[in-house]
């Protein structure tokens, strides 16, 4: 039987934030402890504040006395803050509780300095792709850095040992730009707690709806209410429906689901749209269900886990072709798929899912294909992972350690 490892994860975000890398990371974590493994974590110190006090810290990282990090708001994105460089602390703390390995999440200037301390040390030091903050650039008004953004994050994934992506598709593109030894991470889906029995009549009469009549329509957004997700679009796209649906009579809502820089506006711009704000667990999974087409317009996911969940709860989404959408949708069976940043496009299958005949039978489809994607399998395929990175570098860690 395999030792078990002693894993730090590196990152500025997990729970109680709510986004995609922090749930991944908090699932990740539970499952490799579970599996016996010892997962520590290496948090900015504001938000292990937030994480003590919310109880979600994993077992073994309780017991490890975590090294003051600071941190510093995120220009531009109030709620998310950056942890800044701590390589000195991390160099002393890992000096006495030398993990395995370190995978590190997030390409902060403390993502960064873990990065400098783990090789100083000869520990292996693994990275994720988790957000494509070069693709932002644009949608913070601030084009002319998206090359440079780009050349920093290669610079920094090309330091460690190996960088995970999400999907095939990323990691040919990442490695055609130069990135060195990307590996596939796949994400997984809760098909307990996302689920169509959570459908519910009286949250949909709360979103403006008779109840649960073939004859009335419910859209969702779920996901950061910031300029990366494609606002105006996704405004566009509710626009789009809610005519198409009053030309023939029908009932339509508009429900997005989240918080972000963007909220404020947004609900001030449009106060027909119903704003739920931040939701986890059940009561997001309820929303999921409640809907009857999910709406995504973003162009800048690495993966898109809110695309898995609508499945996962047999709700169809209509989204462009790529990332998750791209692996898991069958167009015109569990979903619809436009061209990549071709909004035309987005907006007449948008018309065309509200006029589907087999509404049942796709949400039937969606369910199906998001079963199969177990957090378990992509949990024990992350630390074969780790061994190889680790077995690798045992002849670099033995000349460090003389």
């Amino acid at each position: 039987m395999s030792q078990p490892l002693h894993i730090d994860l590196v990152t500025d975000t997990y729970p109680p934030d709510i986004n995609g890398v922090a749930n991944t990371l908090h699932r990740l974590g539970r499952l490799l402890e579970k599996a016996g493994h010892e997962v520590g974590l290496i948090l900015p110190d504001a938000l292990a504040r937030e994480v003590r006090r919310e109880g979600l810290l994993t077992q073994q990282s309780q017991a490890f006395p975590m090294p003051l990090i600071f941190s510093s708001p995120l220009p531009g994105y109030p709620g998310l803050r950056l942890g800044m460089p701590a390589r000195h602390a991390l160099t002393r703390y890992w000096k006495t509780t030398r993990p395995d390995i370190v995978y590190v999440a997030t390409e902060s200037p403390l993502g960064a300095s873990a990065i400098i301390a783990a090789r100083r040390l000869g520990i292996p030091v693994a990275s994720g792709f988790h957000t494509r903050f070069d693709h932002y650039m644009k949608d913070y008004r601030v084009p002319a850095l998206q090359h440079l953004a780009g050349e920093y994050l290669k610079h920094l994934h090309n330091r460690t040992d190996a960088t995970f992506a999400p999907s095939a598709e990323l990691a040919s593109e990442l490695t055609a730009q130069g990135y060195h030894n990307v590996r596939v991470l796949g994400r997984g889906v809760d098909t307990f707690l996302f689920h169509p029995a959570r459908r519910d009549p009286a949250l949909r009469r709360s979103w403006g709806l008779c109840g649960d009549t073939l004859d009335e329509t419910a859209a969702l957004f779920v996901g950061r209410i910031a300029p990366e997700k494609n606002l105006d679009l996704l405004v566009s796209l509710f626009e789009t429906m809610a005519a198409h649906e009053q030309r023939a009579g029908r009932r339509f809502s508009a429900v997005v689901v989240g918080d972000g820089p963007k909220l404020e506006r947004l609900k001030a711009s449009h106060p027909w749209i119903y704003f739920t704000g931040a939701l986890r667990g059940e009561a997001l999974a309820a929303c999921y269900a409640s809907a009857d087409l999910f709406a995504f317009p973003s162009t800048t996911e690495t993966f898109g886990n809110v695309i898995i969940e609508a499945l996962a709860s047999g709700l169809p989404p209509i989204a462009f072709d790529y990332a998750a959408a791209k692996l898991h949708i069958a167009h015109g069976t569990s979903g619809w798929k436009a061209p990549l940043s071709d909004p035309s496009a987005l907006l007449a299958l948008a018309r065309q899912a509200l006029t589907s005949p087999n509404r049942d039978a796709m949400r039937k489809a969606a369910r199906a294909s998001a079963l199969p994607l177990s957090w378990d399998t992509v949990a024990n395929r992350f630390v074969a992972n780790l061994r190889d990175l680790i077995e690798a570098a045992a002849p670099t860690r033995q000349l460090v350690a003389s």
